[in-house]
C-alpha cells in the first residue's frame, strides 16, 4: 500500500514517501531492483503522487499528456487521474500538486478529489504512526540523517519551512524502520518545492561505525564501517533529462546504485549500477543521458556534513549515529 504525505505552507510543498513495492499477495519485496518511486516529477510546475495498485498508477502516468501542462488544463488533469482512480474501484489514490504560478495541492481518494492544504494516501496505520512520530519530534534510534541545507534552507523560497520538512522527513524513517508495518519501507523520497520548481530533495543517510566526538580531534574521514557489519551510507540525488527529475541512489558499502530511469513516460524503471565509487556511479548514471549535479563526489562535503552532526549531537554519537 505505501505512504506519502504531502503539505503546503503559504505557496511552498514538501511531501515524503516510501519506495517499498508490494506483491500481488501484498507480502513486502525488500529487494532494492523492486524499488518503486511514488512520487514523480513529471515536470518543473509538476508532481504527483500515488499509493495502491502499481498497474493502475502506471496506466495513469502513461497515459498523461504534458501539452495539458503547456495548455493550463488543470482540470483536464485532475479528470484524468480521478478517472484512473474511480475506474479501478479506488484501487489506486493520487496526490497532484502544482508549482508556481499555480501553488495547487489536489487529492484523489475515497472515489473524489478536492483542493487541500495537506494530504496522505496510502495506509492508515502507517499515517497514524508518521502522526505520532511527527507531532511528539519523535527521533530514530541509531540513525540520523542530513538533508542537503544549501538545497533546502537556502532554497530561495520564502514560505519553505525547514523544521517543518526535516521533522516529515524523520517521522518517514521512523515508519519505514517499523517492523510493524509491513506497507511502508526501502527508503525515504523527499520532494520539495525549490525557486518556484519541485525537485527531489538531495539528502544522505547513513549509519557509520561507533566513534565520538573526540574523534575528530586527529582525524578528518568518517569510520564507515563495512556492509557485513551492518553500517551504511546511502547518498540520496536526482538528474534530470531536460523536462523531468529522476531519483538515484547510491549505497556506499554495497558498491552499487540505483537509477530510476525514464520509460516510456510509464513509472520510472530502476537501473542497477554496481560500481565501487560514487563518482563511477554518476558517470555510469550520465551516460544514460541524464544530468547530475551534486556535491556528493567530493568526500569532504560528507565528512565535514557527518562533523557538522556529531558537533550538534555529541551524546547521540555515543549509539553509532551518522
Amino acid at each position: 500500500m505505501s505512504l506519502v504525505v504531502a503539505r503546503k505552507i503559504r505557496n511552498a510543498f514538501m511531501m515524503v514517501g516510501d519506495s517499498r513495492l508490494l506483491d500481488p499477495q501484498q507480502s513486502s519485496i525488500n529487494l532494492p531492483r523492486d524499488s518503486v518511486i511514488k512520487s514523480l516529477v513529471i515536470a518543473p510546475e509538476f508532481s504527483v503522487s500515488f499509493a495502491g495498485s502499481l498497474s493502475f498508477a502506471n496506466d495513469a502516468i502513461r497515459g498523461f499528456k504534458y501539452e495539458w501542462l503547456k495548455e493550463s488544463k488543470q482540470s483536464q488533469i485532475i479528470d484524468h487521474f480521478y478517472s484512473i482512480h474511480r475506474d479501478s474501484n479506488r484501487q489506486v489514490d493520487f496526490i497532484l500538486v502544482w508549482g508556481e504560478p499555480i501553488n495547487k495541492l489536489v487529492q484523489i481518494k475515497d472515489g473524489t478529489y478536492s483542493d487541500t492544504i495537506s494530504s496522505w494516501i496510502g495506509d492508515a496505520i502507517a499515517f497514524e504512526r508518521f502522526q505520532k512520530a511527527f507531532v511528539s519530534n519523535e527521533q530514530s534510534p541509531g540513525q540520523a540523517h542530513a538533508i542537503l541545507s544549501e538545497f533546502v534552507s537556502k532554497s530561495n523560497h520564502p514560505d519553505f519551512c525547514f523544521n517543518t520538512f526535516s521533522k516529515m522527513m524523520s517521522a518517514m524513517r521512523i515508519v519505514i524502520a517499523d517492523s510493524a508495518i509491513p506497507s511502508v519501507g526501502g527508503f525515504v523520497v523527499p520532494v520539495a518545492s525549490y525557486k518556484g520548481d519541485m525537485h527531489y530533495v538531495p539528502y544522505l543517510q547513513s549509519q557509520t561505525a561507533p566513534f565520538d566526538a573526540s574523534y575528530f580531534e586527529n582525524n578528518d574521514a568518517v569510520p564507515l564501517g563495512t556492509a557485513e557489519d551492518g553500517y551504511f551510507t546511502m547518498y540520496f540525488v536526482f538528474g534530470h533529462n531536460g523536462r523531468s527529475c529522476h531519483a538515484i541512489v547510491y549505497f556506499r558499502q554495497g558498491e552499487f546504485g540505483i537509477a530510476f530511469c525514464p520509460d516510456n513516460h510509464g513509472i520510472p524503471r530502476p537501473l542497477i549500477i554496481k560500481v565501487k565509487t560514487f563518482t563511477h556511479f554518476v558517470d555510469a548514471v550520465r551516460s544514460t543521458g541524464l544530468v547530475i549535479n551534486t556535491p556528493f563526489l567530493d568526500d569532504s562535503v560528507y565528512n565535514n556534513v557527518i562533523r557538522e552532526l556529531v558537533m550538534r549531537n555529541k551524546q547521540a554519537i555515543k549509539e553509532s549515529l551518522l
